[in-house]
């Protein structure tokens, strides 16, 4: 039997590739969402006002790491377990926004929104039956992060509870 050589196959221009890794992703998240939030989850968006930007990104990214503990002592107050899927954004304008996807739990959106009640901060929730399917979803939520920049070297970002294995 005669060796078969093996064809190395190139992956192809840098412009494909992002295509690809950008189709690759959408199809993750939208089975993240389909699998791990229904309807009833909440889509938190939490944002500065013009007037009073933080200070950098780093000191961003703090006070959102404060907001999910905070949450996630909540949740575990009540005995449920939080899931979350955060896009963290900073626009070309310098504006930071934190995209949030949380499970829902008996807690109410007045607290949810209290626990973000920085200096000034904002806060929207609402419910995932008012987005659009998944897939629809995620390719929103990943045109975001690639039309402005994310503060992680991701995309997104999710909870430790929550299995990023993806499906071919």
């Amino acid at each position: 039997m005669s060796p078969r050589k093996t064809e190395h196959k190139s992956g192809g221009t840098p412009l494909k590739m992002a295509r690809y890794n950008e189709k690759l992703q959408c199809r993750k998240l939208s089975q993240l969402l389909s699998k791990y939030f229904n309807n009833n989850d909440y889509f938190i968006t939490l944002y500065y006002p013009k007037s009073t930007p933080p200070e950098d990104l780093n000191h961003a990214k703090a006070q959102l790491s404060d907001y999910i503990s905070n949450l996630r002592q909540v949740y575990k107050d009540y005995g449920k377990e939080l899931k979350y899927i955060k896009f963290p954004i900073c626009t070309k304008g310098g504006r930071v926004r934190h995209y949030i996807i949380i499970n829902k739990s008996v807690i109410l959106k007045k607290y949810i929104c209290g626990l973000w009640a920085e200096s000034a901060c904002l806060s929207r929730i609402i419910t995932l039956d008012k987005l659009p399917p998944a897939d629809k979803t995620a390719q929103i939520l990943i045109d975001l992060t690639k039309r402005d920049f994310t503060m992680y070297h991701k995309c997104y970002i999710t909870s430790r509870n929550i299995s990023t294995a993806c499906k071919r």
